[in-house]
This record gives C-alpha cells, structure tokens and sequence, in this order.
C-alpha cells in the first residue's frame, strides 16, 4: 500500500507524503495508533515482536515512493539528454556518448549530426511539459491506452532496477557488518529505533496511556493540525502558521 498508493497521495491528493523524510508517517503513525489500541483488543492484541515485524516490513516499503526512489529515478533517466541538448558544453564533451543507450531515457539518433543524439520529442516532450500541460494528473485509464511510450522507457527500468534491488541488499549486508561494532562496541544510539522500541515496549502494560504529558503533547499537535487541515478546506477558517517569515529583515 505505501509503496503503491504513495504517488497519488503525494503528487494527485496533495496530503502529507507517506515517506517523505527518515520518519515517515505512515509507519510510526500506525505503530503509535496500535500501541494506544493494543491494551483494548484483549487476546488478539500485538506482542512487541509483532509490531517490530510490522515497521520493519514497512520501512522497507518506504524506500520505493516520493523522495526514496520513484521522484529522482525518472527525472535521473531524462534530464541528462535534455542538458546534453541544450548545453553546448556537453556537447564539446560528449559526456552521453560514451552512456550506454540502454542507461537513459528520451534521446535518438540526430540526422543532421552523424553520431550525435537528440532529444525523443514522444517521450521528452509529455515528460517535461506534462501530457495535458496543466496540473491536472493523467489519469491511469489513459496512462494505460498507449499515451505513454511506456516501451520506450522498459529497456532503461530493466537495467535500473535490478541495479537498484542489488543496492539495497548490499545496504543491507553492510548493516549486519557494522551493527554489532557500532551497538555492543562504541554503543552507539539509533534515535529512530529507540523510539519505536519505547513504544513497543508498552503492549503489555499500557503505560504510555497513564502518562499526562504523553496526551499533552500529543493532544496539541492533533490540534494544530485539525485547524490546518480544515483551514485548507476551508480558506476563511482560523490558521496557525507553521513557518516565519524573514523576508522582511534589512540585508546589510
């Protein structure tokens, strides 16, 4: 679901991005909400080891949408033939000739320079500009009737993403090796873990409910953001600004 439906959420419904920095949302938001529901389930209620499967299996799922792969990956594979185009200095070089085709996405032969490449209008053209040139997202019926030269895009995602899964074991592998030095040696803290093994470690007795500041703290950030969200639904609705401005201040 979150690698799946992140796009839309982000880019077509506009909400909070699912995995859109190192603590993501939609997986610790879920942890605190079945750690607050874990003591009114009963039997079926979650073990620690159980949620602590859960936000692993997660997390992994945040490395594909938004800002993790899925933004850069696609502007990665076009923009390079765009500059190679409209910049003359890497045409002196060219850097792209020696970029197996295959590696990139949107360029074809040039007739009128023997050797050199040029942009694919089909691909470059609805890529940079945009299908329907407005805002309004694509939607998948037509994505899917041909619109998109999605055969020309399949040789580069099939060298990219094997790559990419072959990157992401080998963070992996390099995870196991330098664990144990870092946790049992220099006894390094991992901020994002400690605080999702805090909060596993009240399933069983719910502790977390009983503390005040935990409901006063969590009570005004749910507050603020139930004004903001009906603010943007609702522009003539009272709202509390997140940021300040400094444009104001005098330069020297």
């Amino acid at each position: 679901f979150i690698a799946g439906f992140g796009y839309i959420n982000d880019r077509v419904l506009a909400l909070t991005p699912l995995a859109g920095n190192h603590f993501p949302i939609s997986v610790f938001g879920l942890l605190v909400l079945l750690v607050l529901a874990n003591p009114l389930l009963g039997r079926v209620r979650f073990r620690a080891g159980e949620l602590a499967v859960i936000v692993t299996l997660m997390l992994i799922g945040c490395s594909v949408p938004g800002s993790s792969m899925m933004r850069p990956l696609t502007s990665t594979l076009t923009q390079p033939v765009n500059n190679e185009y409209a910049r003359v200095g890497w045409q002196r070089s060219e850097l792209l000739n020696r970029v197996p085709e295959d590696l990139l996405v949107g360029r074809i032969a040039d007739p009128d320079r023997p050797g050199q490449f040029k942009p694919d209008p089909i691909v470059m053209e609805y890529f940079m500009t945009g299908y329907q040139n407005s805002d309004t997202p694509l939607p998948l019926a037509k994505a899917m009737d041909g619109r998109i030269p999605w055969g020309r895009w399949a040789p580069a995602l099939m060298a990219w993403l094997p790559l990419i899964a072959l990157t992401g074991l080998g963070a992996i592998f390099l995870a196991m090796i330098v664990h144990p030095q870092w946790s049992k040696r220099e006894h390094l803290r991992y901020p994002l873990v400690t605080f999702a093994s805090t909060l596993m470690g009240q399933t069983k007795s719910g502790s977390i409910l009983k503390h005040r500041l935990f409901w006063i703290g969590m009570g005004g950030i749910f507050l603020i953001h139930l004004i903001n969200g009906l603010h943007a639904w609702f522009p003539e609705f009272i709202e509390v600004p997140m940021s300040l401005d400094f444009s104001m201040i005098p330069r020297k």
